[in-house]
């Protein structure tokens, strides 16, 4: 192998390249000035030990292994990509082949719909690329396009150039990129364009962060518009190092909250902040929210903060944060919002007995509405009729309620409390019940007191 400049093992002392060629056992590992360990040592016992720039290293094993999963050029079936069509739609894209194929051909749509200038333009591409025409299509037609499931280990960038035709002016459609985890629903778009019609190719970089062992999928989606014209995408790479232009996440976490409070997501951004850089948090169910405050974690990462409030259940689910650059967009993996609802009994407290100024209760609060553990229970009672309230801690399922008035009637509820800010729940169903009527002497006090204090 040639070995030039920017190369040496000066500039980049940790380059390696394997060949795969096997060695004689009396030849010797060759190492051109790479410290090598015991481990590459006994790599090297096998094959020759070559030094190699870092950014040739995708070169050197597309060129070694064959193309990353997930590459497509289209110049192949689709299947020999591992690509496939979309099954829950009204269209399937085309392959167009410009290698093999005229101008002339069924493949491109009519000179009717399309311009002289466009077929030339496309006939220039140099390439095969898959298409949707949307001539004679109604208005909201949908084509999918889904690449094999990814699984990579680390930071990589996914890119491909995308293209919109048709007359001038005219916007024969939308152009939709969503990032489908798992076998999770497709969720909301990442990316989209709907023109007007170009005459040249744009390019899309995509920092997708979800990394082995969950999986992905990119889904391409052409949308109709109903004007003439058409829709189509060409030569998507997987290289195995971050994006040139956009920013990728750091793995973000889930957030528990109860009901009614604010959840707040933590986005680590892997890039320097830039003005062009526009963030904000999605929801798979479609709820969105905007970056609320950013700080800087260290001079190459900054970290973003998204504030989704007043939570309800109908919350709950699956968020990821979202950086859209000039050049592409960057996507985090999925933090699950879980939303707690706060514990409330579904019975009354149970009278077990009664005194002159007492009141023995059982909680009766096993049975709840709400989300547990529970970890505090609290009594609170009131008079029926009067302005006298009290709220007292239990840590029994048997609470005595004391220094009560004699023949006066109570509204007693339980309340309890789950972990979180905003944990404790509402009171639960009410129990009534009455004292019992004391003796002469403690009546006459009682009309004593209520002529001295007469608000009591």
């Amino acid at each position: 192998m040639t070995e030039d400049a920017s190369c040496h093992p000066s500039v980049f002392p940790a380059c390696f390249f394997l060949t795969l060629m096997p060695l004689k056992p009396e030849d010797k590992t060759r190492a051109s000035g790479v410290k090598v360990s015991p481990a590459q040592r006994q790599i090297a016992s096998t094959f020759h030990l070559s030094t190699i720039c870092p950014d040739r290293v995708s070169q050197a094993r597309r060129g070694l292994f064959g193309e990353r999963l997930g590459d497509c050029n289209f110049e192949k079936p689709l299947a020999a990509c591992g690509y496939s069509q979309g099954r829950d739609d009204d269209l399937d894209w085309e392959l167009a082949n410009t290698r093999e194929k005229t101008s002339s051909d069924p493949w491109l749509p009519s000179g009717n719909h399309l311009t002289h200038d466009l077929l030339l333009l496309l006939m220039r591409s140099g390439s095969a690329f898959m298409m949707v025409n949307t001539s004679g299509r109604f208005a909201g037609q949908r084509a999918l396009l889904l690449t094999p499931q990814l699984k990579e280990n680390d930071t990589h960038c996914v890119i491909f150039n995308y293209y919109i035709g048709g007359r001038d002016n005219s916007h024969p459609g939308h152009l939709n990129v969503y990032i489908k985890e798992n076998n999770s629903p497709m969720g909301m778009p990442i990316w989209n364009v709907s023109g007007p019609a170009s005459r040249s190719w744009g390019q899309v970089e995509l920092a997708i962060s979800t990394y082995w062992p969950n999986f992905y999928q990119i889904v391409f989606e052409a949308v109709t518009s109903g004007q003439r014209g058409l829709l189509a995408i060409k030569d998507v790479v997987v290289q195995g190092h971050q994006c040139m232009n956009t920013p990728h996440f750091l793995t973000i976490k889930g957030v528990e909250v109860n009901a009614g409070q604010t959840a707040s997501f933590h986005c680590t951004v892997n890039g320097r902040k830039k003005d062009n850089f526009r963030l904000w948090l999605q929801g798979m169910g479609g709820r969105e929210a905007p970056m609320k405050a950013t700080k800087p974690w260290n001079n190459r990462r900054f970290i973003g903060t998204f504030d989704v409030e007043n939570t309800t259940k109908g919350d709950s689910g699956r968020y990821r944060c979202i950086v859209h650059s000039d050049k592409g967009v960057g996507v985090s993996n999925y933090g699950e919002l879980t939303i707690k609802q706060p514990p409330v009994p579904i019975a009354p407290p149970q009278l077990t007995a009664v005194g002159a100024t007492y009141l023995w209760i059982q909680l009766n609060a096993n049975s709840i509405n709400g989300d547990g553990p529970i970890i505090d229970r609290e009594v609170e009672y009131r008079t029926v009729s009067g302005t006298m309230y009290d709220l007292q801690p239990v840590d029994k399922t048997t609470h005595k309620i004391g220094h009560l008035d004699p023949d006066t009637e109570y509204e007693i509820s339980v309340l309890l409390t789950r972990p979180l800010e905003g944990g404790t729940g509402a009171p639960g169903p009410p129990l009534r019940a009455r004292t019992k009527c004391a003796g002469e002497a403690f009546r006459l006090l009682k009309k004593l007191r209520s002529f001295l204090n007469p608000k009591v």
